[in-house]
């Protein structure tokens, strides 16, 4: 940024009986330090890939499960003024006990940037001795820097939260605190090594609903586990009362297990409802719901 100030100065002379006005014009400029320019709005946030599969090491003997999703990592990052030299962007991987790594970077200017991501998030029990601790990743690092090299940084947590059907957390196999999972109608439960922590809970009665609800920070999002199958069918999705449409668990092949079907948006920080009800599709009308994950 510049900044300038215009005085004009004015002189008489006297020569030969007559007087002489010379006119004479400054213009004085400085500039402003570029550090003094802010640095570039930064927002970020986990969403879960829909459509997606749930990985896992579900085993009988383990006491609790190992989760892993993909995710998308979106990052909107704000124009700035100072665009000489170009801002940059850069997404860095925090592991626990370990040295960070640079997932990606870039250049922004003037017009801001948007970037997806695509990033592992987890619920794991892996452990080794690599630095010390465990390889899983904590969360992601955004950082944001104009022309001048002011920054902005932001934090992203990585881990997921499972929340099994029966309102357990799946690591700790114990009840999730700021959650709660109830049930209205016919809803029985399915045990196989195939499903999140070994069952699902199931239903072909129409009406029948189950209720999720967790209290989040700002901009998490909750996703909703099921399988997919040809004798499953349709639910109605509702999230604080609101409804969200329906979310269709039928397929014509073979069974596609874990598969993340639906997700809210960002949310407000505070208790958030997610309610899902068993349309009874003609001809297949059982679903099951595998899990709920909250991620952000």
């Amino acid at each position: 940024m510049t900044i300038g100030y215009a005085r004009r100065l004015e002189t008489n002379w006297v020569t030969r009986g007559m007087v002489v006005t010379v006119a004479m014009a400054t213009m004085l400029t400085w500039a402003v330090p570029a550090a003094h320019a802010a640095p570039p709005d930064v927002e970020a946030r986990i969403e879960f890939v829909i459509g997606s599969q749930v990985d896992h090491n579900y085993k009988p003997e383990v006491p609790w499960d190992a989760a892993y999703a993909d995710a998308v990592l979106r990052v909107e990052l704000g124009a700035f003024d100072d665009v000489t030299p170009p801002g940059t962007w850069s997404v860095e991987t925090w592991f626990a006990g370990m040295a960070p790594n640079e997932l990606a970077s870039g250049s922004i200017g003037a017009l801001g940037a948007e970037i997806g991501l695509t990033v592992p998030i987890e619920a794991t029990d892996y452990e080794d001795d690599f630095g010390g601790g465990t390889f899983a990743v904590t969360h992601y690092e955004v950082e944001a820097a104009n022309g001048a090299g002011a920054t902005t940084t932001v934090n992203v947590t990585a881990p997921i939260v499972v929340v099994q059907e029966d309102g357990k957390n799946a690591r700790f196999d114990a009840l999730e605190p700021g959650t709660s999972v109830t049930t209205n109608g016919r809803w029985r439960m399915s045990n196989w090594n195939g499903w999140l922590d070994g069952q699902t809970a199931w239903t072909t009665k129409k009406g029948s609903r189950m209720w999720f609800t967790a209290t989040v920070s700002e901009g998490q999002v909750i996703a909703i586990v099921m399988p997919l199958a040809k004798n499953r069918g349709e639910a109605r999705i509702k999230l604080d009362g609101v409804n969200q449409g329906r979310v269709d668990t039928y397929v014509p092949g073979k069974i596609q297990r874990r598969t993340i079907v639906w997700q809210t948006p960002p949310l407000s920080a505070g208790s958030h409802t997610i309610e899902v009800i068993n349309v009874a599709t003609p001809g297949h009308p059982r679903i099951d719901i595998d899990a709920f994950m909250i991620a952000g």
